[in-house]
């Protein structure tokens, strides 16, 4: 029987920073990588670290997408940092990279090897400093999902565009399981205070093939169709409809409250059917979103499920 493969991703270190958990040069092994397991025994086949010694929360835990060009194999993932990774999944080595959003943490991405060279004041910081990091905790990319259009050969993710001032804190203050100390939030520079961007990639250039930004959120994973339409929810109720490959509105209606989880797909009787949930929390990009969009307001209850379809005619 052939060898199998599962890929996972790892979340970061705690606490955050490097220098509230005195990690010497930062790196922390598995921390913010992606581990290929054999599903049977589950033996280590081989793990690749997206980001050693991170230090603000911009974990690469999210999902890996499996795509083939032939007879290359590749897994696809990108994190908070919002780096577009691609990843040999057969045998582990870096095949590419693709900034989505603007970013302030490392100077340069190594194009061979795939390693991050860190800011100076990142690999020197200490107890009490101020420090800016874009994209900040909410994202890049969060834990709504990205999607795959295999027609078009288009990766479509959510975006989120936010900066945070972080302050490490000693470990004594923490405590046991802290995470990092003090934020500030800002917009990113060059948005216009765009907090929401939903972007496309070709997955075998590693180039973008159109991308959209607005003022809110996206708070949905993305689901495509084999039609070639793509759904999206945002943080201001809105729940749409998009070409995977120009990223044109074909749709779009507004929900009770903030539309977040992921979107589905379902057929009965040969109709088909896509339902979205809408509700309140939701974690970092909502909170963010919340302070730095005070003009932005949805009901505080409408925790729902919402199915269309289309006209029978």
């Amino acid at each position: 029987m052939p060898s199998r493969t599962t890929c996972w991703g790892t979340a970061q270190s705690k606490p955050w920073t490097r220098a509230s958990r005195g990690s010497g040069n930062g790196a922390t092994l598995y921390a913010n990588s992606t581990l290929a397991l054999d599903p049977d025994t589950g033996k280590l086949k081989w793990y690749w670290s997206h980001a050693p010694g991170e230090s603000f929360d911009l974990d690469e835990v999210f999902e890996r997408v499996l795509v083939d060009h032939g007879g290359d194999k590749s897994a696809l993932t990108i994190g908070k940092i919002g780096v577009l990774w691609k990843i040999n999944r057969e045998t582990g080595k870096f095949e590419a990279a693709a900034q989505t959003v603007f970013q302030n943490l490392y100077d340069k991405i190594d194009p061979k090897t795939g390693l991050p060279t860190y800011r100076k004041d990142i690999l020197n910081q200490k107890i009490g400093d101020w420090m800016a990091s874009c994209p900040g905790p909410a994202g890049g990319h969060d834990w709504p999902a990205t999607s795959y259009d295999p027609k078009n050969d288009l990766m479509i993710i959510p975006l989120h565009q936010s900066c945070v001032l972080m302050q490490p804190e000693a470990m004594k203050k923490i405590g046991v399981g802290g995470d990092a100390g003090a934020q500030k939030l800002y917009e990113m520079p060059g948005t216009d205070g765009s907090l929401g961007r939903l972007s496309a990639y070709n997955t075998a250039t590693m180039q973008a093939a159109w991308t959209f930004q607005q003022k809110a959120p996206f708070l949905t994973g993305v689901l495509t169709t084999a039609g070639g339409v793509a759904y999206v929810g945002d943080f201001d109720r809105r729940f749409r409809a998009i070409d995977t490959r120009t990223g044109q509105t074909l749709w779009k209606t507004r929900l009770g409250t903030s539309v977040q989880g992921h979107v589905i797909s379902f057929a009965v009787d040969g109709r088909q059917y896509i339902a979205v949930e809408t509700g309140l929390g939701g974690g970092s990009p909502v909170g963010k979103a919340q302070t730095l969009l005070p003009g932005v307001h949805h009901p505080n209850n409408g925790q729902a499920i919402y199915v269309f379809a289309l006209p029978d005619e």
